[in-house]
């Protein structure tokens, strides 16, 4: 697990180099504004192909080579970027990084969870997806400190070239995690591939020191899990994933996902619709504000370089405490997915405002900032908890790429938004548009019908009856997302 999350530090340290070395490569190339949020957009373009794209081919040929696939698209494109003689090559570059960052967080946040006992899934994810997003921002901000006292002033085309392949290297992994990568036993047991997913079980328990737990046979039974797979111990010794082998013989029946399942029934339509507004205005307000944050640290600090690197590494670290505070919000024993996704959102356009107000004290920013991506921390992260526990196996990855999809269309219009809006309106303009989309962020996930705090991940819930009533179905743990018996809150 440790191995296929380290694809969040590389993603995270792709999207924020670019807005690091964007006025760099402005001179470099002599960019308008048109011409600079054509070089934030290239990425956010590939990422929307590539979230496509990487999600169908992982929920078809398995996490683990999407996952390895995704990475060595990122490193390639990386490292043409430095060497890129024109605008034009730049962006075709970048396109390529954004399709393998695109299809890199969705396949990993699928493999990742369909790794996570129920009890834990949340807990863990939270912390992993924050902190070692976190770790890829201080990285990128480490990294440009370094260039820029090694470098010295005065060497804008040779800093950005540098930044932008170095920040590609740490993808070379791909060729290790590879090796070390196993893939999903979910994954496997629904595609009928008993025997490897019960290899992957065995490597698993025996890392975990728990063999004695296995007694797996794939007949709709697991030694020690019992029928249902709610038998504790067994999930959490062998890493939550235990409950792989009773799934019944009914699963060698399942096809890959295909998008059209999203909108099978009428609460899978709710569900995909309602996830889609949230990830789009999420996402347009959170990359549209920090792609705009080097500049105003450049500008509230009169161009101190350091300043700029060392504010936004801090701003990094931020996501580490964030991620605690989404576990804990997004609990069943406090305000559960949605309670937490809603409230989150409404807080961030709070914050984002307060930001606008203190444009004009650096010291008053610089606190400001770091509050505000600390508060924009626990919406995003506890999407990445929600969306996978609300598909089932065999489209959860299409499902994790398509609400990327329409994420990389908000990333796709932020910077070059954010560029309008500030050249028009100056540096509170853009603070004041993205800040109210959040609001409309808290209303969207108020209406995500299906509350999956404390349920186990379904694995075939696009042929199940839905629940009588699906809106707050809390404090059921075990559960089966979508049972035939009613819900009650």
């Amino acid at each position: 697990m440790a191995q296929s999350l380290q694809g969040w530090v590389i993603d995270a340290m792709e999207i924020l180099v670019v807005a690091f070395v964007l006025e760099d490569i402005a001179t470099t190339f002599e960019l308008g504004s048109v011409g600079k949020g054509l070089i934030g957009s290239a990425s956010f373009f590939g990422m929307l192909v590539g979230a496509g794209f990487w999600s169908i081919y992982a929920d078809k040929r398995g996490r683990r080579t999407a996952f390895v696939s995704s990475l060595a698209c990122v490193f390639v494109g990386g490292v043409f970027s430095a060497l890129s003689p024109s605008l034009y090559i730049l962006c075709l570059c970048r396109v390529l990084v954004g399709f393998g960052v695109g299809g890199n967080l969705p396949v990993t946040t699928a493999l990742v969870t369909e790794f996570l006992p129920t009890d834990e899934r949340a807990k863990i994810l939270c912390r992993v997806a924050g902190t070692f997003w976190g770790v890829g921002m201080i990285s990128a901000s480490l990294l440009g400190l370094i260039l820029a006292n090694v470098l010295g002033p005065g060497q804008e085309e040779t800093m950005w070239r540098w930044f932008l392949g170095a920040a590609a290297l740490p993808s070379a992994m791909v060729a290790v995690a590879y090796r070390l990568l196993p893939e999903s036993p979910r994954f496997l047991q629904v595609m009928g591939r008993h025997d490897e997913a019960m290899q992957v079980l065995e490597s698993v328990a025996r890392i975990n020191g728990k063999l004695d737990v296995l007694g797996l046979d794939f007949s709709g039974q697991a030694a020690g899990l019992g029928s249902d797979g709610g038998g504790r111990d067994g999930e959490t010794a062998v890493a939550g994933i235990g409950d792989a082998a009773t799934y019944g013989q009914e699963a060698d029946n399942i096809e890959p996902g295909e998008v059209r399942e999203l909108f099978h029934t009428p609460i899978l339509r709710r569900i995909t619709l309602s996830l889609w507004v949230v990830w789009f205005t999420l996402n347009i307000s959170y990359y549209g504000v920090t792609f705009l944050l080097p500049r105003y640290y450049d500008e509230v600090s009169g161009g101190e370089a350091d300043f700029v690197y060392i504010l936004s590494a801090l701003v990094g670290a931020t996501f580490i405490p964030g991620a605690f505070a989404a576990m804990r919000l997004c609990s069943e024993r406090c305000l559960g997915r949605v309670g937490a996704l809603k409230w989150s959102s409404f807080a961030t356009a709070t914050a984002v405002l307060l930001l606008a107000m203190t444009l004009q004290v650096e010291a008053l920013f610089a606190v400001a900032s770091l509050f505000t991506l600390f508060v924009v921390t626990i919406p995003g992260i506890v999407m990445y908890v929600l969306t996978p526990e609300l598909y089932a196996t065999k489209y959860r990855a299409v499902g994790l790429g398509a609400a990327s999809c329409v994420t990389r269309v908000g990333g796709l219009i932020a910077p070059m938004l954010a560029e309008l809006l500030y050249d028009r309106g100056g540096p509170v303009a853009p603070l004041l548009v993205f800040g109210p989309i959040m609001i409309i962020t808290g209303i969207a996930a108020g209406m995500i019908p299906v509350e999956t705090a404390g349920r186990e991940l379904d694995d075939d819930s696009w042929d199940r009856k839905e629940p009588a009533k699906t809106t707050r179905t809390f404090a059921r743990p075990h559960a089966e997302p979508y049972s035939d018996a009613p819900v009650v809150p």
